[in-house]
């Protein structure tokens, strides 16, 4: 072997480990990505299971804070006998209707002397065959002449 022979051997050889250099340089920084993810990871999980530490401890002392508040009997209240008016719910007022005030107590005039009449009235001269039944109302007048009162009764006609 001459020397020309050794220099390309060793150049192959050479450019091969740079290769493989190369490849483990990628899996290195691979793995280094993996290695932070992984940390993130464990510190995360170590927080929240500081956190749920320091949570139970608190709930712990509100417990027994609670605890040695109910052994002392000059912490604990009686409870009430009657309630108090303060503190009873009030009635509520129903909303404002204007229907259910009525007349304000006010008598209505009842007219024993007076004359009644009582009217039937019919619709004449229309065609009410194809019109719908809603109901039949009936309506009081007073009607004052002189010296006489007329009450008169109007009622529908019911055929």
């Amino acid at each position: 072997m001459n020397d020309k022979e050794i220099i390309v051997l060793l150049q192959r050889q050479l450019e091969v480990s740079q290769a493989t250099v190369e490849g483990l340089r990628t899996a290195l920084s691979d793995m280094k990505s993996t290695i932070e993810d992984l940390k993130k990871t464990v510190r995360s999980l170590e927080q929240a299971l500081k956190d749920k530490g320091v949570e139970t401890t608190r709930t712990k002392k509100a417990l027994k804070n609670v605890a040695a508040l109910m052994e002392k009997h000059n912490e604990r209240q009686p409870l009430p006998i009657e309630p108090d008016p303060e503190f009873t719910p009030k009635a509520e007022k129903p909303k404002y209707d204007p229907k259910s005030r009525g007349n304000n107590g006010a008598r209505r005039l009842e007219h024993m002397e007076c004359e009644e009449r009582v009217i039937v009235v019919a619709p004449q001269g229309v065609d009410l065959t194809g019109a719908r039944f809603l109901r039949y109302q009936t309506s009081i007048r007073y009607r004052v002449e002189p010296m006489k009162i007329i009450k008169e009764i109007l009622v529908d006609d019911k055929n």
